[in-house]
């Protein structure tokens, strides 16, 4: 009868409403004026039933009219001792209305619809009814202003909209409250939050044993009682949804969602120009959104700050049904998030309670089998990894992690700026906190020109199999571990490029345990330590090493330095060419310039590359080690020990060719322990070093010492002391030092040297007994004692053959050479060849009696050279004159 009553008054009143008439009921409380219904009450009553007759009034007359009905409430300080209930096409206007809860019981301060006592549309209980599901329940709901103050003993929130379409929130005040949350709404097409705050909420800072989540506002998923109760329970997800201009202030979360349905997601969120302040815990929870934006919020001494997830790490927040169990959902999981993370300022502060202390953390997850989700079901056999995030422009100081990527494919780091800063003694993760991680088997992760500093460990850490797609153009300060770090069967698709990495005590780029990088090209370091500038080590491999710059390693007061670039443990790359090593603020630039070490491989050469002040070697290929190609075109200044060195059964795959070394304290080139140089040591130019220029002292293949420059200083140009299994020769080098050294010191070596100039020595050539091979036709300058010294006796060049004639007889096909006998000498050598250069030559060793030798079968009409020398034996060891030379025609 009531009902009926209220019907016949509205149809009585809607024309007067239509053509501008007012109407009076209970003229001093409620009045009405075109569509607007006006409340008044005495300042500090309880407005409580005066306001739902007007909102009742408004549903009814909007209903009756299809317009929009504001519902004004007069300025002033009203109690509330029961719930407001509203309805669609309603704009209730409170500004400058302030609303305290003053109930017995808990309830909703604001909620859409009737109360559970109450008929409406002839369903007794018509929120909890099918007919109050997906968008279609309310519509048009507009809430203007108010403070809204409710107390810790009402474990309602203070508003809860649910099922409805097009719903504005413009310039409230939400404070206080006993319930985990004070905004809570779910199923929403067109959900808009403006101006507004929330404040003074949930869990206390001293209360670190309560891990309740408790967003401000809350956007949920109506699926199940126990999650959304109090409403039909279909899975509608929020859609279209606007968080704009809001301020967070001393509460414990501010808005998301921490409860999903697979395979069900909230789409179009926007969360943009909010102002967080004194957040316990995250501020942005952004659960199974899509096509979402956080943009240019504001986030200031907050516990943390914005999560991205497609998935939970507790199973008992991931569901799969609907209507409290009864229906399964096998919606088909959505990966592709489109979410923008761009623009926002956040300043962390360490809380316990905190989910994730990260500036911004992006979490997909794999699902193995056998796993149960919070309705009881199980969950699907998944990857939930989340993708297609750009995480931008963002400024982070924290003290805890910067940004975070775990299970995330195909996403954007870029323009971000994370500092380090007031590290927590109560933090137990504060020493493994991370500028950027990529972790948990993440893809295609782009990291392009982010300033991270001061953080406890990694500047960048790729781990867990996870790939990024390029890291270019970042600055890596001030990082207490490695400015980059690819470890765990990781990689980077692209290239390492144009990084700066500054003062990281734990080297600048490693990439480690089976990763893999493209190139590393174009990087700078200065003053990096405890590990290489650029390391490559356990089975990982890389493309270039290339236009580098490494300064500052260290110094000679540390027991060691770390070196420049280091390839161990069985690890590969292609090239390590045109890097500069340097020191410009530090006694030393490095430990060694370039390590190839433990069976490491590198395809190409190593080139080109400027080295200098390294307080070991330069360029070291150490145990079963290889070059493909080159050492050559090197730089090496002021280097410790050896300048380039091959030991431990290492290889150069052709030369060591065209170096400029200047300065080493020991040897300019070093070969030792079974060392392998297929091709030769030529052309290189090579001064002032401490010990010897080319220093061979153990070799494992025949090789060849040819047209280097070297001027000595401390020792003997070229020392050799290998094994006489090999052949070494030397030829067509260039030697100049002082009185006081030889020119080459030889030792259980077999040689052949040749056409050297040799010049201001105190001996040209000094070698022991064991010395195998040949000596020849050098030229010897200035020698302060002999030109050769055997076991330290002078020893006499052998003289040159005279006399050299050649008769011919025709007849018998031969010729006879003759010549005069030379003395003091062990014999002769006979050489003759159709071919002015001697190539396939016939060669006979003669007495140091027989000064004659026949040639026969000689081809006709071909012109025969020959060329006739003495020599002198030491044990294996001949020194042989000039050649006397001359030529016929067969």
């Amino acid at each position: 009868m009531k009902k009926l009553t209220y019907i016949i008054l509205h149809l009585l009143i809607l024309p007067l409403l239509l053509y501008g008439f007012s109407f009076s009921v209970s003229a001093e409380e409620t009045s009405s004026e075109d569509t607007v219904i006006q409340v008044t009450a005495e300042d500090g009553s309880d407005i409580s039933q005066k306001l739902n007759e007007a909102l009742i009034n408004a549903r009814d007359l909007a209903e009756s009219s299809g317009q929009i009905v504001t519902v004004r409430v007069q300025k002033g300080s009203y109690l509330l001792s029961a719930a407001l209930h509203i309805y669609s096409n309603t704009t209730l206007d409170v500004t400058d209305v302030h609303f305290t809860f003053a109930g017995s019981h808990r309830f909703n301060m604001l909620i859409t619809g009737p109360s559970s006592t109450e008929n409406y549309k002839d369903y007794d209980d018509y929120n909890n009814s099918e007919a109050c599901s997906g968008y279609d329940a309310y519509k048009n709901i507009t809430v203007l202003g108010g403070i809204w103050e409710s107390t810790e003993a009402n474990l309602s929130c203070i508003v809860r909209i649910f099922h409805a379409t097009n719903i504005t929130l413009d310039g409230l005040t939400f404070t206080g409250g006993g319930c985990v949350h004070q905004l809570e709404v779910a199923a929403i097409d067109g959900f808009y939050v403006r101006n507004c705050t929330f404040k003074n909420h949930g869990k206390r800072a001293d209360d670190t044993k309560n891990f309740e989540k408790e967003e401000a506002i809350q956007l949920d998923m109506p699926y199940s009682e126990l999650v959304y109760p109090g409403t039909y329970p279909d899975g509608t997800p929020m859609k279209n949804v606007e968080i704009t201009h809001n301020t967070f202030q001393n509460i414990a979360r501010g808005v998301g969602t921490h409860t999903m349905l697979c395979g069900a997601y909230h789409e179009n969120i926007k969360i943009n120009d909010n102002t967080f302040i004194n957040v316990l815990e995250e501020c942005v929870v952004c659960l199974n959104y899509v096509n979402c934006e956080v943009k240019n919020n504001t986030i200031t001494n907050c516990g943390g700050g914005i999560l991205v997830q497609n998935a939970k790490e507790y199973e008992v927040s991931m569901n799969t049904t609907v209507l409290n169990g009864a229906k399964k959902i096998d919606n088909a999981v959505i990966n592709n998030a489109v979410t923008e993370v761009s623009g926002n300022t956040l300043k962390l502060t360490y809380h316990p309670t905190t989910l994730k202390t990260a500036g911004i953390f992006v979490y997909g997850r794999k699902l193995n089998s056998n796993i149960t989700g919070g309705d009881g079901f199980p969950l699907p056999d998944e990857d939930f990894y989340i993708s297609s995030v750009i995480i931008r422009n963002n400024t982070i100081i924290t003290p805890g992690d910067g940004i975070t990527l775990s299970d995330a494919r195909d996403c954007e780091v870029s323009g971000n700026t994370i500092n380090g800063y007031n590290f927590s003694p109560d933090d137990k993760l504060r020493t493994s906190r991370d500028g950027i991680r990529i972790d948990q088997s993440s893809k295609n992760i782009s990291v392009t020109g982010n300033e991270i500093k001061n953080m406890p460990r990694y500047g960048l850490y790729i781990t867990d199999n996870s790939t990024a797609s390029a890291i270019e153009n970042n600055t890596f300060k001030n990082c207490t571990g490695t400015g980059i770090f690819l470890t765990d069967s990781s990689a980077c698709i692209y290239d390492i490029a144009n990084n700066i990495v500054k003062n990281c005590k734990a080297g600048g780029i490693l990439v480690g345990n089976n990763s893999r990088v493209t190139n590393i090209t174009g990087n700078a370091f200065g003053a990096v330590s405890g590990n290489p500038a650029i390391k490559v080590y356990s089975n990982s491999r890389t493309g270039l090493i290339s236009t580098n710059r490494v300064r500052d390693m260290g110094d000679k007061t540390k027991a060691t330095v770390a070196n420049a670039i280091e390839i161990t443990g069985r690890s590969f790359a292609k090239e390590i060419s045109s890097n500069r090593i340097y020191a410009s603020k530090t006694d030393v630039s490095s430990g060694m310039g370039i390590l190839v070490d433990k069976a490491s491989k590198i395809a190409g050469s190593v080139k080109n590359n400027t080295i200098s002040d390294a307080a070991l070697y330069a360029v070291s290929i150490a145990n079963h080690s290889k070059v493909a190609e080159l050492v050559s075109e090197n730089v090496l200044s002021s280097i410790g020990k050896s300048a380039i060195a091959v030991n431990g059964a290492s290889s150069i795959g052709q030369n060591i060719e065209g170096n400029s070394i200047n300065g080493s304290g020991t040897n300019g080139i070093l070969l030792e322990k079974e060392a392998t140089v297929c091709g030769g040591i030529n052309n290189n130019t090579i001064s002032e070093c401490s010990n010897y220029g080319i220093n061979v002292q153990s070799i494992n293949n025949d090789t060849t010492i040819s047209y280097n420059y070297i001027s000595a200083k401390g020792n003997a140009p070229i020392n050799i002391a290998a094994h006489s299994n090999y052949l070494l020769t030397v030829v067509k080098n260039t030697l100049c030092g002082s009185a006081s050294l030889n020119g080459m010191q030889l030792s259980k070596c077999n040689v052949a040297i040749s056409d050297n100039d040799i010049t201001d020595f105190k001996y040209g050539i000094a070698a022991s007994s064991s010395v195998s091979g040949a000596i020849s036709n050098n030229i010897y300058n200035d020698i302060a004692n002999k030109d050769l010294s055997i076991n330290d006796t002078d020893q006499k060049i052998c003289g040159t053959v005279t006399d050299l004639t050649c008769s011919m007889n025709t007849a018998r096909n031969q010729a006879t050479l003759s010549w005069k006998k030379v003395k003091g000498i062990s014999g002769y050598e006979v050489q003759y060849s159709t071919t002015d250069h001697f190539s396939g030559k016939s060669t006979k060793q003669l007495g140091k009696e027989q000064t004659s030798y026949a040639l026969q079968d000689l081809p006709k009409g071909k012109t025969i050279y020959y060329r006739v020398r003495a020599y002198r034996s030491f044990g294996n060891l001949s020194i042989y004159g000039s050649y006397t030379s001359g030529n016929f025609t067969a």
